[in-house]
């Protein structure tokens, strides 16, 4: 009797666990024909920056010849002034600072007594930064439409699956959504 009781509860729990079983982890996979994978598209707007640069034509005044003349005539006098100022500790120092304030001076006076200098086109690119806007479309992931046993079956899926596409015994996509 014992045994028969064993044998029923064995017979039992094969019953209740075969379907169970069949659904589990250890569920048998099939390939089924992908039928068609359309890309699922959304548009997105992309900023860029851009360097637009363009050349211009400035107009500048020469340096005239007229002024080279008075600037080294004012640096000598105030050279030979300032020497003749200074005593022996100082007097390099003197001539050196007069050079400077002479040569300043005649610049200056050339400049306000020398006839207009030309002016001289000189070409100059300007360069500034633009945000380009652009719609863009980015692929997020396929619809896919496949076939198994004459029936048709979709999914969602991140990448283009191919001509076929692995499905477990209940018709769900393997490792998709």
């Amino acid at each position: 009797m014992v045994v028969r009781k064993s044998i029923a509860l064995t017979v039992l729990a094969l019953l209740v666990t075969g379907p169970a079983a069949a659904h589990g982890p250890e569920a048998r996979f099939v390939y089924a024909r992908v039928v068609a994978a359309e890309p699922i598209v959304r548009r997105v707007t992309v900023e860029r920056p851009r360097q637009v640069c363009r050349e211009e034509i400035e107009y500048r005044s020469a340096p005239g010849a007229a002024t080279v003349g008075p600037t080294i005539a004012g640096g000598l006098v105030g050279a030979a002034i300032g020497h003749e100022l200074g005593d022996r500790h100082n007097r390099d120092a003197l001539a050196f600072i007069g050079a400077l304030a002479g040569s300043t001076a005649g610049h200056a006076w050339a400049l306000r007594h020398s006839p207009p200098s030309e002016q001289v086109a000189v070409p100059v690119e300007r360069c500034h930064v633009v945000a380009e806007r652009r719609v863009e479309e980015v692929i997020e992931g396929y619809r896919v439409t496949y076939q198994y046993h004459g029936r048709r079956y979709s999914t969602r899926m991140p990448r283009h699956p191919g001509d076929r596409i692995r499905v477990d015994a209940r018709l769900r996509p393997v490792g998709y959504r």
